[in-house]
């Protein structure tokens, strides 16, 4: 089987056409759009440019680590990271 390896920017942009078109609200757009920038960051600084299968056991372990350094919960790290508001509205991860 042939495996496609897929761009992480292109995949991310492919994905915010993809919400687009459900007509979610621009201001909706924008979290979205901070989810995918840290995403696609994130994976950039592991040395990977494209789609890796490992990409949320990596992302997941990142933020574990960053609990236990801390002693913040996940929700803490979250919020201080910009990726999470405090009343709850996710805005990147």
């Amino acid at each position: 089987m042939i495996q496609k390896e897929w761009d992480m920017q292109s995949l991310s942009n492919a994905l915010l056409q993809s919400v687009r078109r459900y007509g979610i609200k621009e201001v909706s757009m924008g979290q979205y759009e901070a989810v995918c920038k840290k995403i696609v960051h994130f994976s950039s600084e592991q040395g990977f440019s494209t789609y890796y299968p490992e990409l949320k056991t990596d992302y997941d372990a990142f933020i574990d680590a960053k609990i236990n350094d801390s002693g913040m919960s996940r929700l803490e790290i979250l919020e201080k990271s910009g990726g999470i508001h405090k009343n709850g509205v996710l805005k990147a991860i």
